[in-house]
């Protein structure tokens, strides 16, 4: 009996797909031999109908309800953050399950099928860039017709990142999946409420935190528009670990401007010493500056970041200017008033990078 079944129903799916082949071929054909511009228009129309309604043929359960496919996801690991690529790399499990009366059958146990044999919701990743997958595409049948999917996914995924607090910043990091070709009036995604998605208790990635993660399904729609398709989301939310920008940038940073403090301290006659001080440090922040940019994107705003190094370098270009106008006041017989820029400076640059400091990096 479930011999027969199997029969009939590939019968029925091959044969759908000749006279589909058959129909797209003729259409294809009219359209060659038509030279009006209408009927060709009504022609493309018709291809384009016929394909539609053969995409959805198949799809298990009545025509006018969405068919419901319960999916779990599972990050298994979350191996790099890239803010300059704008993307993460994960390790994703996936397991859907939906039920197709056709697939019923009296074996003992569950059967193992080739998921192109069967109607599937043909799932994508919304915000893939690279991926591998690394189970093949085996589905197990149940003696009722339920179907289950599993698949292993391992790659980058886009990520748009906000960097305003960056490096004391949080972020969610999204796998979207959608159900390629359907609206949101034939397939659904659902999450498993026998087996809720969840995450590895601990990640490869060094330098972020791990908050909570969430999911839940979400509506995507490619255009502006009524029809959009009911896809599932996993989020994850987490904080960037601030420490290791705090001793490889922010401090020596604060030590490269506590270096062009030094001219403070030298006499105005020796105006080359102080020159000479006060230009190694602002080619050294320069340098630095450049460092530090490699690892952000080329973004049109100012992180909190952006606004020391910036408060940075213009302070050590006033210090700079400082040493100029000391040196000039120095040779016009005017070193008491040098002495006592250089002193007013040793107080009122300090404050000035104290505020700008704290201001930049947490207020």
């Amino acid at each position: 009996m479930a011999l027969l079944t199997y029969i009939r129903t590939f019968s029925i799916i091959y044969v759908k797909d000749k006279i589909l082949d058959f129909y797209f071929n003729l259409l294809t054909a009219s359209v060659k031999m038509t030279t009006n511009k209408l009927s060709r228009l009504l022609c493309f129309l018709l291809i384009f109908s016929v394909s539609y309604v053969g995409a959805d043929v198949g799809r298990p359960g009545k025509k006018d309800v969405p068919t419901e496919v319960y999916i779990t996801v599972y990050i298994i690991d979350l191996d790099n953050v890239s803010s300059a690529d704008q993307n993460f790399t994960a390790n994703v499990f996936i397991k859907m399950q939906w039920n197709d009366p056709r697939l019923k059958h009296n074996k003992p146990g569950p059967i193992s099928m080739d998921i192109k044999e069967i109607w599937h919701p043909r799932i994508q990743f919304l915000n893939q860039q690279r991926l591998w997958f690394t189970i093949d595409d085996v589905v197990t049948v149940s003696q009722d017709g339920d179907v289950t999917f599993r698949e292993r996914a391992w790659g980058d995924f886009s990520q748009p990142l906000n960097l305003h607090d960056f490096p004391f910043d949080s972020q969610y990091f999204n796998v979207q999946i959608v159900p390629l070709g359907y609206s949101h009036n034939e397939v659904k995604l659902i999450q498993n409420p026998k087996r809720e998605s969840g995450m590895a208790e601990t990640f490869s990635v060094a330098d972020w935190e791990i908050l909570n993660y969430e999911a839940k399904p979400f509506k995507y729609s490619p255009f502006n528009g009524d029809i959009y398709m009911n896809g599932f989301q996993f989020s994850l939310h987490a904080k960037r670990e601030s420490n290791y920008f705090i001793t490889t940038i922010i401090i020596p940073l604060v030590m490269i401007v506590m270096m062009s403090w030094a001219v403070f301290w030298i006499d105005p006659q020796q105006s080359g010493t102080q020159m000479s001080v006060a230009m190694t440090t602002m080619l050294t922040l320069i340098a630095f500056r450049f460092a530090v940019a490699a690892s952000l994107p080329n973004i049109s705003y100012l992180t909190r970041m952006d606004i020391v190094i910036l408060s940075s370098t213009i302070l050590v270009f006033a210090s700079l200017l400082e040493v100029v106008i000391t040196s000039v006041l120095s040779l016009s017989n005017k070193l008491e008033l040098a002495r006592r820029v250089d002193k007013v400076s040793r107080w009122v640059f300090p404050i000035v990078f104290i505020i700008t400091f704290v201001r930049g990096l947490f207020l």
